[in-house]
């Protein structure tokens, strides 16, 4: 990528199908613009942010729309994913710490982990995260 910004957005109805599409879709955009990329680590974050729109945001409920929006700049990639349901206690449930023998509730540590940032709307049906390459720079929530 040479110094410009590339934006992506789309809108897809809630259900895993739509998440799985647009996974294929993000998987060949990012071939086109955002080599540098680690494919693995962005598109985990990517599915976990819209997975969880998908199943506690919506509740599956296909009506509802998922709304993604990518932003590339030079050594970075911010990721916004907003959903029509509810929000949640974000603050609450950053504070949890994952149980090693559930097979949920690690989401929070996945996207520390891996994200240089993470940031949610007040009402908890948006989040953006901002996720840096080639920088060791990554694990804050704010």
């Amino acid at each position: 990528m040479t110094g410009r910004r590339i934006d992506w957005r789309a809108e897809m109805p809630a259900s895993l199908e739509a998440v799985d599409e647009y996974c294929e879709r993000f998987r060949i955009w990012q071939t086109q613009f955002g080599g540098e990329l680690n494919a693995f680590e962005v598109e985990l974050l990517l599915r976990e942010l819209l997975n969880n729109a998908v199943i506690h945001g919506s509740a599956h409920d296909a009506a509802k729309r998922v709304f993604c929006h990518l932003r590339l700049k030079p050594g970075r990639l911010l990721m916004t994913v907003r959903d029509e349901g509810p929000g949640f206690d974000w603050a609450l449930c950053r504070r949890r710490s994952p149980d090693c023998v559930k097979t949920c509730g690690r989401g929070f540590a996945i996207l520390q982990y891996y994200a240089r940032a993470v940031r949610f709307n007040r009402q908890g049906n948006a989040i953006t995260l901002i996720k840096n390459f080639n920088s060791s720079e990554e694990g804050t929530t704010e």
